[in-house]
């Protein structure tokens, strides 16, 4: 997996701490829900 325009380094080294915030909620409301098993 990657995120297009960052680079080898932390999230937090870059610009994209919002964008990886919004991403990782996202992927942790999937994940919780394929847990529960109702995906």
């Amino acid at each position: 997996m990657s995120i297009s325009g960052s680079s080898c380094g932390s999230p937090n080294s870059t610009d994209i701490s919002s964008d990886f915030k919004e991403l990782w909620t996202k992927l942790k409301e999937y994940h919780d829900k394929e847990v529960q098993g109702t995906v």
